[in-house]
């Protein structure tokens, strides 16, 4: 299963890597690091080539090391899109 790792860097020697800044950094923190967010680690875990995601806090970069990069670019997909769900749906719950 593909999960989001942010306290042991150890990635894998081999594959290649695609790594991005994720805007803004409070977002990381409140819908994907603190919760098991079961929806999002489904989706992730349907993606095959990838082997390792790993989210650094200090540069707020996330890497996600695969065997295509068709599948690292599903993978960013997947959780940016989970981070704008989540933002919009707290914006119409508090209206």
């Amino acid at each position: 299963m593909n999960m989001i790792r942010y306290t042991h860097y150890n990635p894998p020697n081999y594959g290649m890597f695609h790594k991005f800044k994720v805007l803004p950094k409070y977002y990381m923190y409140k819908y994907i690091l603190p919760k098991s967010n079961n929806s999002l680690q489904r989706d992730l875990s349907k993606i095959d080539n990838v082997n390792y995601i790993w989210y650094n806090s200090e540069s707020n970069i996330m890497e996600i090391w695969g065997n295509t990069y068709e599948d690292m670019r599903r993978c960013r997909n997947v959780i940016e899109n989970y981070i704008e769900y989540k933002y919009w749906e707290e914006i119409i719950h508090e209206h």
